[in-house]
């Protein structure tokens, strides 16, 4: 059934208020329709316009949105999108306009792509000009999140594109720290490889319980 402002609008009266709420919420159900990848995107984008704006008026599908405030909610949504894994979802939103944002936290959907180990969109976000730099609250790199969960090819791309190897958190960690510390042994390689520093105290604390062939 196709969707229409008003099948929207009925929709919208069960939603909760909180984006991070509202997303997992609409792709559950908008899998269950037959549809396209590509129209599974556009419809997500359009639930999250209006979810966001419950209180505007509702014109035809996409005439109803306030145009003003998509900007909003297409970065916002594209954090989601990256954080759950959703590509189709999270490319369709940057051939929209979404910004690399970040949230409350500091993250940027690079931060959360990396973290949770989804490469086509971590691929995708540097291909679309992410800062692979950037650092949040903590101080940590979409690296040092990479490094965290062990994630060998996410770091290889993001080394092989320039990021700062030796980037240190605010708690004094760098990215060899934490694959020490979450015993990661051929992350570890891998950077030593390319050069990170093995001087630290958190890295020399965790790598002597660990064999690290060079």
């Amino acid at each position: 059934m196709e969707t229409t402002a008003r099948h929207l609008d009925s929709r919208i009266k069960d939603l909760p208020t909180s984006l991070e709420e509202i997303y997992p919420d609409m792709i559950k159900r908008l899998r269950n329709q037959p549809c396209s990848r590509g129209v599974l995107a556009e419809r997500v984008l359009i639930w999250l316009a209006y979810a966001e704006q419950p209180l505007a008026p509702i014109g035809a599908a996409a005439g109803g949105l306030d145009r003003a405030a998509l900007p909003s909610v297409k970065s916002r949504a594209l954090l989601e999108a990256s954080k759950n894994g959703h590509y189709e979802v999270a490319k369709l939103l940057l051939d929209r306009g979404a910004g690399h944002d970040s949230d409350a936290e500091g993250m940027t959907p690079l931060h959360h792509a990396a973290h949770s180990s989804h490469l086509e969109i971590t691929r995708l976000l540097v291909r679309e000009r992410a800062n692979i730099d950037a650092i949040d609250q903590k101080g940590r790199s979409p690296l040092c999140l990479a490094s965290e969960g062990g994630n060998t090819a996410i770091i290889r791309l993001l080394v092989e594109m320039g990021a700062e190897i030796d980037s240190i958190d605010t708690s004094g960690r760098t990215a060899l720290d934490q694959a020490a510390e979450n015993g990661h042994p051929e992350v570890l390689r891998y950077l030593i490889h390319h050069g990170a520093r093995t001087n630290s105290s958190d890295f020399d604390r965790n790598a002597k319980h660990r064999q690290v062939d060079g």
